[in-house]
């Protein structure tokens, strides 16, 4: 799926751009994991039509990210994972646990804590 995804922009801005504007993120940086793979997903059409990707290969790829409680990750952290060329680094930073991204803006509206 990178490798789909980076035939697709030629550089990690073009890619972070775009993601920004198609999939869109909230005030806390959280992007949600329906719109990402939605996201993924229209990226990738032409391959699905052509079967080189796969339901499996797109679930795959969707697993590597660190999602919170509410289905979002940090939308800044995607195009970093996608672009990465050293091996050993992506292998750290998918096995490496990391704190997920704070709820979205909805979930403390009940709270009275939104700035």
């Amino acid at each position: 799926m990178s490798r789909i995804l980076k035939d697709k922009f030629a550089s990690k801005d073009s890619f972070t751009k775009c993601l920004h504007e198609r999939a869109g993120a909230d005030k806390n940086g959280n992007l949600n994991v329906e719109d990402f793979k939605a996201f993924v997903v229209d990226q990738c059409r032409e391959e699905l039509i052509s079967r080189k990707v796969n339901k499996n290969d797109i679930e795959g790829f969707l697993s590597a990210f660190t999602f919170n409680n509410h289905g979002a990750t940090d939308i800044n952290q995607v195009a970093p994972l996608v672009y990465e060329t050293n091996q050993s680094k992506m292998s750290t930073g998918l096995v490496s646990r990391v704190r997920a991204n704070p709820p979205p803006v909805l979930a403390n509206e009940d709270l009275g804590t939104t700035i």
